[in-house]
């Protein structure tokens, strides 16, 4: 499970490059966004997955998770909460689309210390927003409220991602996890911002819209290469990790069935119109699950 979740921050990491108002941040904006919230999106993305599935979350395909199950591993708080909100955006009848939507307005946060765009990530959230609002408005669906009753899922979405690395954190996952990968990184991360006393000296710290703290130098190395590979991780064995020179060359499989998306993605124009960006937004989202059988 933990392995797969590290397979998830790469394909997250792949997701985010490919908006174009993402790919034009400074890379340590990039950073300093995905460090704030790649627990939500995961938590997120579980969530979708599971809509067919109301009694167990949907890890993968072929990999599923109940409550007893998770009970077993200790979790059984954490996919309660997820079943909830899985069962509370089936309700919502939530498509592709909307879900596109709220991953962006997760991602895009303004009003993290330290960002440097915070008003081109603003803009950019507000923008999105609206999107959601004039779909949801013109869509068929009949939900009533539902822009509002989708935003407001966000903060139990953020308490959840929260509960998972507060229990993460206690645990030595050393014998799970390479050293290097980018989850033990942002695990890292994690243990100086919950734990009293530790690293609180001469590293940068970064602080959250919610008041959390977190150094901004342990994941920074990592997550930069990160943010240079469109490959999805196989292993978690660093001997067998692409070189930074390699790294270009790689192939992103999640990219090469929509044309238009990818060459939207090397190709940003921040001047697209409105419709377009939602499309284009919908399509990245859609091609990852298409593409997505681990």
């Amino acid at each position: 499970l933990l392995n797969l979740a590290d397979q998830r921050l790469y394909r997250t990491v792949r997701w985010s490059r490919a908006l174009p108002d993402f790919a034009q941040l400074d890379t340590d904006d990039q950073i300093l966004l995905l460090q704030n919230c790649w627990a939500d999106l995961l938590c997120l993305d579980c969530c979708w997955r599971s809509l067919p599935t109301p009694t167990e979350i949907r890890l993968t395909s072929s990999k599923c998770i109940n409550l007893e199950a998770a009970r077993e591993l200790g979790a059984e708080e954490i996919v309660e909460r997820m079943l909830q909100l899985t069962q509370y955006l089936t309700q919502l009848q939530l498509d592709v689309v909307e879900y596109a939507c709220l991953k962006v307005i997760v991602l895009m946060q303004p009003d993290l210390k330290n960002l440097k765009a915070s008003a081109h990530v603003r803009t950019f959230q507000e923008t999105v927003r609206r999107l959601l609002a004039d779909y949801i408005s013109t869509s068929s669906s009949g939900v009533r409220d539902k822009f509002s009753r989708l935003l407001s899922r966000i903060p139990e979405l953020q308490v959840t991602s929260q509960t998972a690395r507060l229990m993460l954190v206690d645990l030595d996952l050393s014998a799970y996890l390479s050293s290097n990968s980018l989850l033990m990184e942002l695990l890292r991360s994690d243990i100086q911002r919950y734990s009293p006393g530790v690293g609180s000296s001469e590293e940068p710290i970064i602080t959250s819209s919610s008041g959390n703290t977190v150094p901004s130098s342990n994941t920074k190395d990592i997550t930069t290469d990160a943010l240079s590979d469109s490959s999805v991780r196989k292993t978690s064995d660093a001997s067998n990790e692409p070189k930074a020179e390699e790294l270009n060359n790689f192939p992103n499989p999640a990219m090469e069935t929509d044309e238009a998306t990818r060459n939207l993605a090397q190709n940003p124009t921040p001047q697209s119109d409105e419709s377009q960006l939602l499309n284009n937004v919908a399509e990245v989202v859609d091609t990852e699950a298409q593409n997505d059988d681990t």
